[in-house]
């Protein structure tokens, strides 16, 4: 797994935390907010690859994100900050 890097993302813009695992078999991505799973809808997109798209970050976006990639071998974790700032 390669660890996420922080990112710095202006309010109103969108936010993408990418996740890079390798895996076989291919682990299934999960990224989590405050000890919450991070479900598509209409702000948040995660897809198979492990991109966390955040459309029209606000304050309340600020924080550690978590990416837990698993398989029937294991699973292994990464943290990454996000920190939204003014517009």
């Amino acid at each position: 797994m390669v660890q996420p890097k922080d990112q710095i993302v202006t309010k109103g813009h969108k936010a993408s935390l990418t996740c890079k695992v390798q895996g076989d078999p291919i682990p299934v991505i999960t990224w989590y907010f405050q000890d919450l799973i991070i479900r598509n809808s209409s702000r948040y997109t995660v897809s198979r690859d492990g991109v966390l798209v955040i459309d029209s970050v606000t304050d309340d976006d600020s924080g550690q994100y978590k990416c837990v990639a698993k398989n029937e071998v294991g699973q292994k974790s990464a943290d990454k900050n996000l920190l939204v700032v003014g517009e």
